[in-house]
């Protein structure tokens, strides 16, 4: 039996590389002397023969199986990104919604019919000259066509003009205000007299 177990610890130096060089070289060779011992004496040294050969394979099989270490959590290096971590995106910018192009303003800039003269009713020409309103004719076709028009100015943004109508009293007026179809402007006899208001509409 003892024969058979030195053989079988002979056999395992293949299996453990890192077996202690002094249970080979001179514990089994002794063991190998003293097979004529006692067999108690024998008994003993197989236990201790067994219990130092399955420490020494503890220990080597310690040795042999490597401790896991925790893996080190990656890090950026300069010029690289962590691409570990989710990265915020740009919101998204609200495009701004067309503005309507405001229309501009009516201009008085036309012919003008007096609804306040007798049939055939009077018109009245404006033009704009040189950034200024400028009243170039009056003219009524039950009296001839002929231009009645004396005056036209235009003085801190209000335009005045006179006509005289043939047997007549010259009249003034004064503009007020415009919109796309209709034009205000008070009037009065040069003279003095009668005033009032008058709404012209705009003519063909």
């Amino acid at each position: 039996m003892l024969l058979s177990w030195s053989k079988m610890v002979k056999s395992s130096r293949n299996a453990i590389p890192y077996f202690d060089s002094f249970c080979y070289n001179e514990f089994i060779p002794y063991l190998e002397r003293r097979i004529s011992m006692n067999p108690l004496r024998k008994f003993w040294l197989v236990l201790i023969g067994v219990v130092l050969a399955m420490v020494v394979i503890a220990c080597s099989c310690g040795s042999i199986i490597p401790t896991p270490t925790a893996s080190p959590r990656p890090t950026a290096t300069l010029g690289q990104t962590n691409t570990s971590e989710p990265t915020n995106k740009p919101e998204p910018t609200n495009t701004p919604e067309p503005t309507n192009t405001p229309e501009p303003p009516p201009s008085a800039v036309g012919r003008w019919e007096d609804p306040d003269s007798n049939a055939p009713y009077s018109i009245t020409t404006i033009e704009e000259q040189n950034g200024q309103y400028v009243v170039v004719s009056i003219t009524n076709s039950g009296r001839g066509d002929a231009n009645e028009l004396t005056f036209s100015k235009y003085v801190n943004g209000v335009l005045t003009w006179e006509y005289c109508p043939n047997g007549m009293h010259c009249i003034t007026s004064e503009f007020v205000s415009v919109t796309s179809n209709n034009l205000t402007a008070t009037w009065y006899w040069s003279d003095s007299g009668n005033g009032g208001t008058t709404t012209y509409r705009r003519a063909p």
